[in-house]
């Protein structure tokens, strides 16, 4: 997004109610101050968490006015910096909760600085499985510390690719059901059920009067486990 400013996703992990909580890092080397830091929301929705008119508070211990939802420059949760200072290297944690049928494929990032510069930023999830929901503390910490980024239990491949409209998905390591979900690249939930595994993997029909193009294609086991994401083109 620019020479001083940095975005990462930590990681994604549900919460008790099952609902997905983003945990997001900033990193500001400018020398002008962080002012307003903006995730986007998917169209319609509002964070579970924080609140709109909460005030969070960073693990580096600034704190942030939320306004949740907020509209400009575009659907997003705001984060307005209230106490302390961050520039020059320093760097913030952000965390929000989302709906539980919220999925986010891509995530668009902003960053306006006290000069009144910004940055902007398109980060997508798809090396940031889901994690199940944590009970301890400290293992929850130990998730945080590692960024969530740990290695799925099974692959995903789809063939034919490009497809016609019929996909088979192979899915090593998958002995049960799963919840597949096809994404546009705007992370449009185009189609979503459950399968069962046959012969490592499922047969896949798309939907009539799907645009051609570049499609997301996300693997969870019903049972538990990670998330898995793939990508495919579909030619008609």
């Amino acid at each position: 997004p620019g020479s001083c400013i940095r975005f990462e996703v930590l990681n994604i992990q549900l919460d008790a109610l099952g609902r997905p909580r983003y945990r997001m890092r900033l990193t500001n080397t400018c020398a002008s101050p962080l002012k307003f830091v903006y995730f986007q929301l998917p169209n319609g929705m509002t964070a579970k968490a924080p609140l709109e008119g909460a005030t969070y508070t960073a693990p580096s211990g600034n704190t942030y006015l939320v306004r949740n939802p907020n509209a400009a420059p575009f659907h997003s949760i705001r984060f307005k910096l209230l106490s302390g200072n961050l520039n020059n290297g320093e760097s913030d944690i952000f965390e929000y909760t989302l709906p539980k049928q919220a999925q986010q494929a891509f995530i668009l990032v902003s960053a306006k600085l006290t000069d009144n510069t910004t940055f902007d930023a398109h980060l997508n999830t798809f090396s940031c499985p889901v994690l199940p929901y944590v009970a301890s503390a400290h293992a929850g910490s130990d998730i945080a510390r590692s960024g969530g980024r740990t290695q799925p239990d099974f692959s995903v491949l789809v063939r034919p690719n490009p497809t016609s409209g019929l996909l088979f998905v192979n899915l090593q390591g998958v002995e049960e059901s799963v919840l597949v979900s096809v994404l546009t690249t705007q992370g449009q939930l185009v189609l979503e059920g459950r399968f069962a595994v046959e012969n490592d993997g499922i047969s896949l029909r798309l939907p009539e009067g799907l645009a051609n193009g570049l499609y997301y294609l996300w693997v969870q086991p019903l049972g538990g486990g990670q998330r898995v994401a793939t990508r495919f083109v579909l030619e008609r």
